[in-house]
């Protein structure tokens, strides 16, 4: 059993120590939060221990779950690699390639794993279209975003960016050779529409799409392949394959929403995690992977502004 800690409160912060407390394999120690009220008022509903400062949660932990970005938390990481603490991280604390090979190095060096969180590649769904796809000639991602503030939509525009890249480039299976990135206002920072093109080594082409414009949110993804087109459904977690000179009715369908309880993307990822420890392989989503996606960011950024 790992003893396993938390540093910051975000929106997930629940689902976090709800889905650690069911995984035997590892052991809640407590939480760390930059606002210690927050932190008490989790403490108290949940029954877990707060700690003051966080490098008392990293003595006591033999793995540091960080999960919302704050100024310092960046310092805390290196705290904790430099101490042989494994790190499971959300992704929104990595921006930036030279602090993602500062940390591959030191986590290196010190010998520990570090797993950065993408839950789409943990919904039951996207698990389940992996054994239907050899060879995808197309793929293309739609995303609609609601509710969300002018100030947001860049940022939260990237966010979804970086989730798209990381399904596609895992289906795709292959080195990128050429990036097209078109916006609706290409002179502004008010992103509404977001189109991103990609060409792959191996001819598969994937069209990404954003939209901040949409009543309501969505997520999907369609793989084209010689035989098949698989159709995925990530906002109610459920998977279609039409395959070739079939008819409607002989479709395959898959529907995980009744399985969406006891299937947590979070959970799976957690096991995942504690399994690349236990066994000394490297986690399913390394730095690396990262460090791609960031270069395949700054491009687009490039193309942009």
């Amino acid at each position: 059993m790992k003893r396993i800690g938390i540093i910051g409160i975000g929106n997930t912060v629940i689902n976090h120590i709800e889905q650690i407390k069911q995984i035997n394999e590892f052991d809640l120690v407590g939480i760390y939060d930059h606002n210690p009220k927050k932190a008490d008022e989790l403490s108290k509903k949940f029954g877990i221990h707060t700690f003051s400062h966080p490098i008392d949660l990293i003595e006591q932990s033999e793995v540091v779950d960080f999960i919302s970005p704050q100024p310092m938390d960046l310092e805390y990481i290196f705290m904790a690699i430099k101490s042989a603490r494994h790190l499971f991280i959300e992704n929104k604390f990595l921006k930036n390639k030279e602090q993602i090979q500062n940390i591959i190095d030191l986590a290196d060096e010190a010998n520990v794993k570090v797993q950065i969180a993408r839950h789409d590649r943990y919904n039951p769904a996207v698990i389940k279209a992996r054994e239907f796809v050899q060879h995808a000639n197309f793929i293309e991602t739609r995303r609609g975003i609601a509710d969300i503030s002018p100030k947001d939509k860049i940022s939260t525009a990237l966010d979804l960016l970086i989730e798209d890249l990381d399904l596609v480039l895992s289906f795709a299976n292959a080195g990128i050779r050429k990036i097209q990135a078109r916006t609706n206002n290409p002179y502004g920072n008010d992103i509404e529409l977001l189109n991103v093109r990609l060409e792959f080594d191996n001819a598969c082409v994937a069209n990404i799409n954003i939209s901040s414009l949409s009543p309501n949110s969505y997520s999907k993804m369609a793989i084209y392949q010689q035989d098949a087109v698989v159709h995925i459904n990530l906002g109610n977690n459920t998977l279609e394959i039409l395959k070739a000179n079939t008819k409607s009715q002989d479709i395959l369908s898959f529907d995980f929403k009744n399985e969406a309880i006891k299937i947590k993307a979070l959970y799976s990822e957690l096991i995942s995690f504690h399994n690349s420890i236990k066994t000394n392989i490297s986690p399913i989503i390394s730095l690396d992977e990262d460090n791609t996606i960031l270069e395949i960011i700054e491009e687009i950024k490039s193309q942009l502004y």
